[in-house]
């Protein structure tokens, strides 16, 4: 008569030596009780058998035994433990212990460890850093839609000891409540977590889209090649996200915004000359949207004289009379009520002052050398120094 059951795995145990083994290795090697968590089993064949105890390898029996399939098993164990040997019986062989391997089981993580989160709500498609209130360092989180079960979502977000971690929503997933689930440190269950206020939970927020027409204006609009330069943008918000592309060999599909703008300036630096177009990203989007108008649009030029920088010399035949303006060193005196009532001298030429809104910071400046109406008539400038 066959040998079977208790009887079958004495009688295979008389040939183990404890020391025997293949060379397995674990994944994970903590886990939660009276959770059942599969486990990698690396060096392991299909079909082998693996028991966990705290006794000898000897005293394990077929209702203890799990089968490995693509080198994982699925394992429960029930109670709280530490330092479980792992028994291994291959298929048509001999149980042994496996050497250095051993199996820690930690309690069930509480339902009642999370006491609120930092948001209450985040965008899809964005990640977003939540801080959880009574969690623990190297737990994990995840939220998940408030009509799914905790015990089918594998928290992935690692906390850190204040309980901050990095979540994201898929841009494919639902909007509306998400609930909490959380796995204590070393565990591997995934637990809903309810405060004293009820189920912890955030809202998550439809993904945010840019417009064409975010921004209205830049300033300036010119800009010299390879100088470092502050540009201003009319309409940025907290978040926004600036690039600028050659308009001639770029568009901005292929290229991610990263210059943080939302305070309404960063300085940029452009290394070609030419036309450029702004790609922006607004607070919470994941697009990159060229904007459109001509205030919107970037030169870029090449170091050197301009006409615009030559025109002083050559605008003597002004058409503005300059004997009712006050005369001052240099605009920049100029507080923004006076400014433009009044005039400076450059080269024995009178020119008129204009606050200017469009730069950064905003300033009392000539603001063009060319255009006649803001040039003094000749007998018109009321200072010595013209000519």
């Amino acid at each position: 008569m066959a040998l079977r059951g208790p009887a079958l795995w004495l009688l295979l145990a008389t040939n183990v030596h404890p020391a025997a083994g293949r060379d397995i290795s674990i994944t994970p090697s903590s886990i939660s009780a009276k959770t059942e968590t599969q486990i990698s089993f690396t060096g392991a064949k299909n079909g082998d058998k693996v028991f966990f105890t705290k006794s000898e390898c000897s005293a394990v029996t077929d209702a203890d035994a799990a089968v490995i399939r693509n080198g994982r098993a699925a394992v429960t164990v029930a109670e709280e433990s530490s330092g479980l040997r792992l028994c291994l019986k291959p298929t048509g062989g001999a149980i042994a212990e496996q050497a250095g391997v051993s199996l820690n089981v930690i309690k069930p993580t509480s339902s009642s460890v999370v006491e609120s989160v930092s948001r209450s709500s985040i965008t899809r498609g964005v990640t977003t850093s939540v801080t959880l209130k009574g969690a623990e360092a190297n737990s994990k989180a995840i939220f998940v839609p408030v009509d799914k079960e905790c015990k089918e979502a594998s928290p992935k977000a690692v906390l850190s000891a204040e309980g901050k971690g990095s979540f994201t929503i898929p841009s494919t997933g639902k909007t509306g409540e998400y609930k909490l689930c959380y796995q204590s440190p070393g565990g591997s269950d995934s637990v809903q977590q309810t405060a004293a206020a009820g189920v912890v939970k955030l809202q998550v927020l439809e993904s945010a889209t840019t417009s064409q027409d975010e921004i209205t204006g830049l300033s300036p609009r010119m800009v010299t090649v390879n100088v470092p330069t502050v540009i201003s943008f009319t309409g940025a918000a907290p978040g926004d996200k600036a690039a600028f592309v050659h308009s001639a060999s770029s568009d901005c599909a292929a290229i991610s915004p990263e210059k943080d703008v939302g305070a309404g300036h960063a300085m940029f630096t452009i290394t070609t000359a030419g036309d450029y177009t702004l790609c922006y990203r607004s607070a919470g989007a994941q697009d990159s949207v060229a904007q459109s108008g001509d205030g919107v649009k970037l030169k870029v030029k090449a170091p050197g004289v301009t006409k615009e920088m030559v025109g002083r010399w050559q605008s003597k035949d002004g058409q503005l009379d300059c004997t009712s303006l006050t005369y001052v060193p240099y605009c920049g005196v100029s507080q923004e009520e006076k400014c433009s009532r009044t005039y400076m001298v450059q080269s024995g030429i009178g020119y008129k002052c204009s606050w200017n809104v469009e730069v950064w910071p905003p300033k009392c400046m000539v603001e063009s050398s060319a255009d006649t109406a803001k040039i003094c008539t000749s007998g018109k400038c009321a200072n010595d120094a013209c000519w």
